[in-house]
């Protein structure tokens, strides 16, 4: 069986199975959730918050949306297409998509098939509720599409004008008390709709009345200039990486080598829990040598001290012996010493920040070399990396807006601290200023460290046209020297 596609605003080709499914996505499931006797005054509840929605609408943009899409909160439809009369039938939107391509075949399927309907019944056949049928040689590319019921519910004026109408497409039959209901919803749509174009067409035949056609491209100038002169506040947008306040950088005590790490990132740990283990094979062996150096040195010591009662070699060894016994102790501590450091503890509460395990594992580092942080989870600080090109002028606590990669359409309101003088290459921002911003205290849930979104920062006010023509003003500035 072919399957025809349709295009989505986007220009990626959609296909009639993904058509549907797009459909069913967006079809609410409060439906099948309610059963029972409180199936019909759910249904009635729905009803009447279409209703309202629709009464909401402002612009036929937004009717549209609603017809197509909260019309399948109510019905067991799939797939919505909604349709508006000119001169002939064109259609619109469809449930699911946010835009589509009318040259495809299925699009122009549809409409061929409601234009015949339309020609064929003297404009009388699509002005009452009716199912549509059709044969797979005057459709072909419909004929494929999954769902085959289609019901036509028209939009009709006061004066039985046809405006529009949706075609209702499901695969089972349409029963008798969905077409009450999608005739009760049509007639609010087809008011509606007639509201909006009443005030569509006043408002431009007042504009034409109020303003002569010779004066209106000085009005139009006017205007435009008056609105590049509207003050805006001049904004930026950056990547930004949220990371801890004053973390305890976690660097390794001993030259060794990482034998094993004992918390996984992102872990909490306490004061004291042990976090790396390093080899200690060397330290333990330096550890037992240096016990029977001191042993030796003890007997060393003894014999000396018994000898120097009577003997002349006996008090000149001894105080060789004692300070080879000293030393020995000494080379005791140290190994004693490094076996301890062997095994780094956490010096304070916090979650341990570190990429990942096994880069750790095997790894000789130096003394001083930055194995981990420990951090406090609810001390954060954002990084934000402002490319040069697009610097502004900031003030302090200029305010900033943040989107989490994980959150794009929630944002987090912030405040800048201080921005480093001086521009660094940096990496996926290139050559650029770290800005340092703090959460407002209205936040309440803080981000967890390590993610990542976008700062919309916000400078001083500047007129619109600056503001749209910054950057071929600074290129234009640069290239003749003023």
């Amino acid at each position: 069986m072919a399957h025809q596609n349709v295009v989505s605003n986007t220009g990626i080709p959609v296909s009639a199975e993904r058509l549907s499914l797009a459909g069913l996505q967006s079809k609410s499931p409060q439906l099948s959730t309610v059963s029972g006797n409180n199936a019909d005054t759910h249904k009635l509840t729905l009803l009447l918050e279409i209703e309202a929605e629709i009464r909401k609408a402002e612009t036929v943009s937004e009717w549209k949306f609603v017809v197509a899409n909260e019309t399948l909160k109510i019905t067991n439809a799939i797939q919505i297409f909604v349709f508006n009369k000119s001169k002939d039938l064109q259609l619109i939107a469809i449930s699911g998509l946010t835009g589509f391509e009318r040259a495809t075949p299925l699009v122009k399927d549809i409409e061929h098939l409601l234009c015949n309907e339309l020609d064929n019944r003297r404009h009388n056949g699509l002005s009452a509720v009716r199912e549509i049928s059709f044969s797979p040689e005057e459709a072909k590319y419909l004929a494929s599409y999954p769902f085959s019921r289609l019901l036509w519910v028209p939009f009709l004026s006061r004066d039985g004008k046809l405006l529009g109408g949706k075609l209702l497409a499901k695969a089972d039959i349409w029963d008798d008390h969905e077409q009450i209901i999608l005739k009760r919803l049509a007639d609010t749509y087809a008011h509606a709709l007639s509201a909006l174009r009443l005030h569509t067409g006043v408002t431009q035949s007042l504009t034409r009345k109020i303003i002569p056609r010779g004066k209106k491209v000085i009005f139009g100038l006017v205007a435009l200039v008056s609105i590049l002169f509207i003050p805006v506040s001049m904004t930026v947008l950056a990547p930004f990486e949220v990371a801890p306040t004053d973390p305890v950088i976690v660097a390794s005590p001993i030259d060794g080598i990482i034998d094993q790490v004992l918390v996984k990132p992102n872990e909490r740990v306490v004061k004291g829990q042990k976090l790396v283990l390093f080899n200690n094979t060397v330290f333990k062996n330096s550890l037992a040598l240096a016990n029977e150096e001191i042993n030796v040195a003890e007997a060393k010591l003894k014999k000396s001290g018994l000898m120097a009662f009577d003997q002349q070699e006996g008090r000149e060894n001894i105080g060789i012996s004692m300070a080879n016994h000293s030393l020995k102790v000494t080379e005791q501590k140290y190994a004693f010493d490094m076996l301890a450091r062997s095994v780094i503890t956490a010096n304070r509460d916090g979650v341990v920040l570190y990429s990942d395990r096994q880069s750790l594992l095997g790894v000789p580092v130096k003394p001083g070399e930055r194995i981990m942080q420990i951090a406090n989870p609810d001390q954060i600080e954002l990084l934000i990396d402002v490319p040069t090109k697009d610097a502004i002028i900031l003030g302090q606590k200029a305010p900033v807006k943040i989107y989490l990669d994980s959150d794009p359409l929630n944002a987090r309101e912030a405040n800048v601290e201080y921005i480093n003088y001086q521009a660094r290459e940096r990496a996926g921002a290139g050559l650029s200023f770290r800005v340092v911003a703090r959460l407002s205290d209205s936040v309440l849930q803080i981000p967890r460290m390590g993610v990542r979104g976008t700062a919309k920062i916000y400078g001083k006010k500047v007129p619109l046209v600056f503001y749209l023509f910054r950057r071929p003003i600074s290129t234009f500035r640069q290239w003749v020297g003023l």
